[in-house]
């Protein structure tokens, strides 16, 4: 009454000598197939989370949202919370690398500047800004 996947696993096993490794990519080949093909769904909900006389909850397989992470919170909504948190750092160091671009050429005006004038003054070409 078994999968012949297990008939498959067990007849391999048995025929591997003592030094030989296993394909386990194909061993895990066997049992991922088996699994989309009885349409099994990946609820991440295993047995040993589920209290005894007790029937796990039906995911909508449709909303990722109702997995939940280590807190007991909303994985999708953190996983969108750090989407913005990294946009909103990689908009603040683009806007850091282009301050920097500014001053390294206003920098080297300057250093021109002192080259062709001396200590005359120098009109900064850069707005006076806040930190």
């Amino acid at each position: 009454g078994f999968p012949r996947e297990f008939a498959l696993y067990l007849n391999y096993c048995k025929e591997l000598r003592f030094a030989q490794k296993p394909n386990y990519a194909y061993l895990r080949g066997l049992f991922s197939t088996l699994f989309k093909n009885c349409q099994f769904r990946d609820d991440w909900i295993f047995d040993w989370m589920v209290k005894e006389n007790q029937l796990p909850p039906e995911p909508n397989p449709a909303d990722i949202s109702l997995l939940p992470d280590a807190e007991g919170g909303n994985m999708y909504e953190e996983m969108q919370k750090l989407t913005a948190d990294r946009d909103a750092w990689k908009k603040k160091c683009a806007e850091q690398q282009d301050r920097i671009a500014k001053m390294r050429k206003e920098i080297e005006s300057l250093k021109e500047h002192i080259d062709l004038y001396g200590s005359k003054p120098y009109p900064s070409k850069m707005k006076s800004e806040g930190p």
